[in-house]
């Protein structure tokens, strides 16, 4: 991950992270917000963390609140346009996996996670253990 990402560096081999960028509460972000909400469990299974980026604020979905600076880095660094929805997925290993401006599907989320290689390996070991 580069400069601009730094805070997102802290969760590099630890967590996947998935970024919702939106100007507003607009439909495709609720829409996201909703499929999300119901599978909770299965995104902390995964490690994943979400970060809430709209034109008012960034937080994340372990309740971490984050500057207007960090925001401002991560549009930059990611190239987002600040009024589009966008949903980027971040692996452990801190590369991009998915960049959208689409609604991005629960099964296209989890289908491109659970193929990473990373991901493979600890479903492995569960079912060892």
């Amino acid at each position: 991950m580069a400069q601009d990402s730094s805070i997102l560096k802290k969760y590099e081999w630890k967590n996947r992270l998935l970024l919702l960028f939106s100007p507003t509460h607009n439909t495709t972000y609720q829409q996201q917000l909703k499929q999300l909400n119901k599978h909770k469990a299965d995104l902390t299974e995964r490690d994943l963390i979400v970060f809430y980026i709209t034109e008012k604020d960034i937080k994340t979905s372990e309740s971490t609140n984050y500057t207007n600076e960090n925001k401002q880095a991560l549009l930059n660094y990611y190239k987002v346009n600040t009024d589009t929805f966008f949903v980027i997925l971040i692996g452990k290993d801190g590369t991009q996996k998915i960049k959208q401006n689409k609604l991005l599907s629960i099964e296209q989320l989890f289908g491109t996670i659970d193929a990473m290689p990373m991901r493979r390996r600890e479903m492995n070991r569960k079912s060892e253990g």
